[in-house]
């Protein structure tokens, strides 16, 4: 009986402390953006409002996350005093489940009526000399920029998480805050001002996830993915050119 007792309690021991410890890390999303009306003047008043109040509209962004996966989700602030709105413009991504052991990721895109799986994005960061603390953490800022936009990223490092709640990871790395400011703003005759920013507001230790629960079983690749858009492009403009 000493040695079933034991065996069973061994069992139940690994399955417990086997488990990854899960996190809830809760961040605000702002946006600010500015569209040049006058470029616009096919647009009506009401119609330029509507774009404006969905490229201003803020979110709240969920990241739950282990040392190998992470989720992000997206959520909509409710205001009641907002009319619903005949377009939507979400902030991407919207859904995204990271797999770090793979390197995979899988986006539910709107519109596409399937996941999207690619492997995770990632950016050369630079560090400055900044830091501060964030959420009773050390913080330390970092700076980045690729073909469109200029980045800083405020980063700590805990529990040997990666978490984001946008498209780049850092490895080791949890993300406090990021600010994301579109360069090609300055040139475009549209929008003239683009700006994103993210703030950690909330971390917790949860009870643990199974994220190989929502992983995608039916998916198509990224090339595939390209591959659709363009020819639904190509068929617009044939359809454009008959008119």
């Amino acid at each position: 009986m000493k040695k079933i007792f034991l065996l069973t309690l061994i069992i139940f021991s690994s399955a417990v402390f086997g488990q990854e410890k899960t996190y809830r890390f809760l961040y605000d999303f702002h946006q600010k953006t500015i569209l040049d009306k006058a470029e616009n003047p096919h647009m009506s008043s009401d119609d330029y409002l509507v774009f404006m109040a969905e490229l201003n509209k803020s979110y709240e962004v969920e990241v739950t996350a282990s040392s190998t996966n992470s989720i992000i989700k997206l959520i909509e602030k409710i205001n009641n005093e907002q009319n619903k709105s005949f377009i939507t413009i979400e902030p991407e991504p919207a859904w995204l489940l990271n797999d770090f052991k793979a390197n995979n990721s899988f986006e539910n895109i709107t519109g596409a009526g399937a996941f999207i799986k690619d492997s995770i994005k990632s950016i050369t960061f630079k560090p400055t000399r900044n830091s501060k603390k964030i959420l009773g953490l050390d913080a330390k800022e970092f700076i980045a920029e690729d073909a469109s936009c200029n980045y800083h990223f405020w980063l700590v490092k805990h529990q040997n998480l990666t978490v984001s709640p946008i498209y780049f990871q850092f490895k080791g790395y949890v993300v406090v805050e990021a600010e994301i400011i579109n360069k090609n703003s300055k040139d475009s005759k549209t929008i003239t001002e683009r700006k994103m920013s993210y703030v950690l507001k909330n971390m917790s230790e949860e009870k643990s996830f199974d994220f190989e629960k929502i992983t995608p079983k039916k998916f198509m690749t990224k090339a595939e993915y390209d591959t659709m858009i363009e020819q639904r492009e190509k068929e617009i403009n044939r359809g454009v050119e008959k008119d």
